[in-house]
Order: structure tokens, then sequence, then C-alpha cells
């Protein structure tokens, strides 16, 4: 069976159209990796086929680029320290079935935001931010 676990902290980087994927992670060495991923909030890394790792709130940016991409690079870390790299192929599937939760996230976010910088903070940020 797969053990499966959910990866708060995660970094897409998109470096000239090369998509890879760094987060804090040390582990046993790497023989076998595939990120499985439906173009949408989630993606999961299944390392050695023993391990499933699950990113969810992928941001709009890069969830087209992300699902284009044959390949991504790994970056495994240690507090500031690379312990592993590898490139991994993207699996593309129909749906994985996790609601998309970016917009909850964003939005509990704002109202943090909101508590501490009161509204015009709130709009400043969104005005610089997301340019709404």
């Amino acid at each position: 069976m797969v053990e499966k676990m959910l990866v708060d902290e995660f970094e897409i980087l998109d470096n000239n159209g090369e998509m890879g994927l760094s987060l804090q992670l040390n582990e046993t060495p790497i023989e076998t990796a595939e990120f499985v991923y439906d173009g949408r909030n989630c993606g999961i890394l299944i390392r050695n086929g023993q391990k499933a790792y699950i990113f969810t709130n992928i941001v709009d940016e890069v969830r087209p680029k992300l699902l284009n991409s044959p390949e991504i690079m790994v970056i495994e870390q240690e507090g500031e320290e690379i312990v592993n790299s590898y490139m991994c192929p993207v699996s593309r599937v129909d749906e994985i079935p996790v609601d998309d939760t970016l917009p909850d996230t964003l939005y509990a976010m704002l109202e943090e935001i909101k508590e501490f910088y009161g509204e015009e903070g709130v709009k400043a940020i969104t005005e610089k931010v997301w340019k709404i």
C-alpha cells in the first residue's frame, strides 16, 4: 500500500519553461519517481512506488505549463541544503479527485490581512499583487 502525505510547503519553479518542484524532504535515495497531474489544483509525486506526496493549491499561472511539461526537476531540501535532485516524468491524468481549495485559501488569507491592515490595506495589496 502507498503511504500518502500532504505537503504544506513547496514551490513550483519555472525556469524559461523548464518546470521544477522544490520541497523539504530528506528520504531514502530515489529509485523511481513520477509526478501525476490533471492540470488543476493538485499534483502527486509518487516516490519509489511507496510514498505519495500530495501538493494542493497549485497556483493558476503554472498549471498549464506544468500540465504540458514532459518532465520536472524535483529538488529535495533539508533546510537550505539540497539533499537530492532528479528529473521526473509528468503523467497526465483526467482527474485527481481533490477539490480546488485555492479560492478558499486565498479568501482566508485576505480575511486575515483585512483583520490586520483593514479594508484599505487589502485593497492596496490586491491592487499591487494581483492588479485588480
